[in-house]
Formats: C-alpha cells, sequence, structure tokens
C-alpha cells in the first residue's frame, strides 16, 4: 500500500469492519498520516459532541452556556432534581439573540413536569458576553441536561462548577 495512489486504494467491504485496523488521515498541512481506529473514535467523538447529554450532581451552581456569539438559537431540555432520590423536575429552555444585538437574549423556561424549584440564571456583559447558569438552592441539585440546538453557543453544553462570585450579578430567569 505503501506504493499505492489513495484513488487504487480498495474500500472495505462492511462485513470486514471489525478487521479495521488503521484510517488514513489527512492533516491541515495537507500531509496523509495513519490513525489507529481509536484515535479516529476520539475524533469523531468530539466532532458529534452536538446534542451531548451532560449529568452533573454537586452542591454548587453550575454553569451551563457561556458564549459571545451575537445571533444565538438554542434549545435545552433540562432536568433538575434537589437530590438522588427526589422527584425530578424537567423544564424546556429556549434562547434566541438577533444577529448582531449585544443585549441580554431571550430565555423562555417551560416546565414540563414537577416544579420550578431550582432557578436558571442569566448574565450578559456590556460586550454581549452571555452565561446561563443553574443557581444552588439549599440542596444539592442534580442536573441533566441535553443540548438540542445549539446555534451560537458552541458545540457542547460547559455543566461546570460556578462560584458565588460567578453566579452574582445574574438575572433570575422565570418560567412560564
Amino acid at each position: 500500500m505503501a506504493n499505492q495512489k489513495l484513488n487504487e486504494v480498495t474500500t472495505v467491504p462492511t462485513a470486514s469492519i471489525n478487521n479495521v485496523k488503521t484510517f488514513l488521515a489527512v492533516m491541515n498541512d495537507g500531509s496523509i498520516q495513519q490513525m489507529s481506529k481509536e484515535d479516529m473514535a476520539t475524533v469523531l467523538g468530539e466532532l458529534m459532541d452536538y446534542g451531548k447529554e451532560k449529568y452533573i450532581t454537586g452542591g454548587t451552581s453550575f454553569l451551563l452556556l457561556d458564549t459571545s456569539s451575537a445571533a444565538i438559537t438554542c434549545s435545552l431540555l433540562i432536568s433538575v432534581s434537589s437530590s438522588q432520590s427526589g422527584r425530578p423536575n424537567l423544564y424546556s429552555v429556549e434562547i434566541n439573540r438577533s444577529t448582531g444585538s449585544t443585549s441580554a437574549p431571550n430565555v423562555y423556561i417551560k416546565v414540563l413536569s414537577g416544579s420550578y424549584t431550582m432557578k436558571l440564571a442569566q448574565k450578559t456583559d456590556a460586550n454581549g458576553r452571555f452565561q446561563l447558569f443553574v443557581k444552588r438552592t439549599a440542596y444539592t441539585p442534580v442536573i441533566w441536561a441535553k443540548i438540542l440546538t445549539r446555534f451560537g453557543v458552541g458545540n457542547k453544553l460547559l455543566m461546570t462548577e460556578a462560584s458565588e462570585s460567578d453566579v452574582q450579578d445574574s438575572v433570575e430567569i422565570e418560567a412560564t
């Protein structure tokens, strides 16, 4: 194969997929290199991170999204419980902001099941940087979230711990 041109390499039939050891990858500089199937799985996993679900539990507030994009169209499905044995509350969250705007985006929360016990809050700075938080209440939150549409918010949920100073000055969002 070392002397074969790429267009002369045969295609692997589906029945032989378990015999695959390596893939050929065209790098940013145009060179062609072999890549193990484990490395290919890592690359594909990162590319397919859109729509990824995240689950976390802890005694703190959490940052879900952080973006400086002007235009935002995003929808989330969030399940929040006050404890691992508590009843989950299910929320649908829609976020949008027009192109060219640096003001706070419109955020709509609909309670699909349960009650609105864990508050979502947003913070938007003068440059348009938007952050969405799940604010900690008296209980330790258990949070599961899935990003459904994600224009303007990058390719994944952050779901990182947020300190009280991070959440300070954020505006709580009321559910409709």
